[in-house]
């Protein structure tokens, strides 16, 4: 389960230092499909749980998710498809987010 303390929780007093944070569930240690992946892939699945970290849980636009993964934007989008057909996304995602509507090569961009 992905969790991002809200800002009141990580900053109890002000001038303190604000991290961020992912929770990664100890039960992943034993899942076959991502204890699988390949190096590659598991260290993107790893990265874009960092990223919808820090997007409050969210994907953020495929172009800007792809530069945080230091990938092309269509080599992102494909292990990203292979990710969810393994369903290693959907878990981790607020909202129920569907991946594979925000992860398309040149989906529109939002907030630029």
């Amino acid at each position: 389960m992905l969790r991002v303390p809200a800002l009141a929780e990580r900053a109890p007093a002000l001038g303190a230092r604000v991290t961020e944070s992912i929770r990664i569930n100890i039960q992943e240690l034993d899942d076959p499909a991502l204890q699988r992946l390949s190096p590659d892939l598991f260290k993107t699945w790893f990265n874009v749980l960092c990223a919808a970290g820090r997007c409050g849980g969210k994907l953020p636009p495929a172009g800007d998710l792809a530069f945080k993964l230091r990938l092309e934007e269509s080599e992102s989008c494909r292990r990203l498809a292979q990710l969810d057909k393994l369903g290693l996304l959907a878990p981790y995602l607020s909202n129920g987010q569907d991946p594979r509507r925000r992860l398309r090569p040149g989906h529109a961009r939002s907030g630029r």
